[in-house]
């Protein structure tokens, strides 16, 4: 995130606030993320190289600039004020984040484990991933969601948890990591114990990432999809959304044996039910974890270093 990609932002920003239509609880959230992101524009060469690597590791500045500039881009159907509306949900956390400095009151460990797992996960897609998205014509900007997720928070200890479960488990052949949402969860889970040998990468969901265009697309990276058949198979994502990248997913897998793992679910579980054999989703609860967190501080400086 640089200071051009904040003033282009800004702008964004500003024509989103006025658009016809928009309710004005939904323009003031609007205003308020114009208003904070000129400061952030303002003061970008005064910042310290903490404050750059927070901007350049957050993810909804960019998904909210991509988004933005799609819908606007539009300008017809596809703007309305509902979507705008939903777009704002990016908006609080950058508020306590870069306004209020929800960060700075975060767990000392707590900190350390996400913004270690973060630099790993970044490191890892451009070194193994972001050539494969560029190649493929893939428009919307990398997102740690886990990292936008648990920034201000800290990873519950419930999540970690269920992943080393899952890592330590001999009840699969294979782990398919859904990129790009899974790739820090599966990450998570190669430092709890997960063979990485065990692990396969796909490129599924929209294929040029734009939420407008229709096309879906799903690509295996370095190996056969056909290599998974009645195979016992975890898929792990992030999040479900309406469902349709994993559907997509699911239909190219067949007839593997699948359980599906997912952080939390914004479609109804009922219906993903019914497409795998099992599902493993959260909420998952704040359990006391701090041996294991350390435990993965400890792995993260080791992995850094090597």
């Amino acid at each position: 995130m640089t200071a051009a990609d904040l003033t282009h932002l800004h702008a964004l920003l500003r024509r989103a606030a006025a658009w016809p239509g928009l309710d004005a609880e939904t323009s003031a959230d609007y205003d308020a993320a114009r208003e904070l992101v000129a400061r952030l524009a303002d003061r970008f060469d005064a910042m310290n190289d903490a404050e750059r690597e927070r901007l350049d590791l957050n993810a909804d500045l960019p998904q909210l600039a991509f988004h933005l500039e799609e819908e606007l881009r539009a300008g017809v159907a596809e703007t309305t004020p509902g979507s705008l509306a939903f777009m704002r949900r990016h908006i609080p956390r950058l508020l306590a984040e870069h306004r209020d400095g929800a960060h700075e009151r975060l767990d000392a460990l707590d900190a350390e484990l996400v913004l270690g797992l973060a630099r790993l996960t970044r490191r890892v897609y451009d070194e193994r991933f972001a050539a494969h998205y560029v190649r493929a014509g893939y428009r919307r900007p990398f997102v740690d969601k886990l990292y936008r997720d648990y920034a201000l928070s800290g990873v519950p200890g419930g999540l970690l948890l269920a992943l080393r479960r899952l890592a330590r488990a001999d009840e699969f052949d294979v782990v398919v990591c859904v990129l790009k949402g899974a790739l820090p969860y599966v990450l998570l889970m190669e430092l709890l114990g997960l063979p990485a040998g065990r692990v396969r990468h796909v490129m599924a969901g929209r294929s040029t990432g734009s939420h407008i265009a229709p096309e879906y697309a799903v690509e295996p990276l370095g190996f056969d999809l056909e290599e998974l058949a009645n195979r016992r198979v975890l898929i792990v994502d992030n999040n479900a959304a309406t469902g349709a990248t994993l559907g997509h997913l699911m239909y190219a897998l067949a007839p593997a044996r699948t359980t599906l793992f997912l952080d939390y679910a914004l479609a109804p579980l009922p219906r993903l039910a019914h497409t795998f054999d099992r599902v493993v989703c959260g909420p998952f609860p704040p359990a006391a974890a701090r041996a294991l967190k350390r435990d993965i501080v400890a792995r993260l400086g080791f992995v850094s270093t090597r």
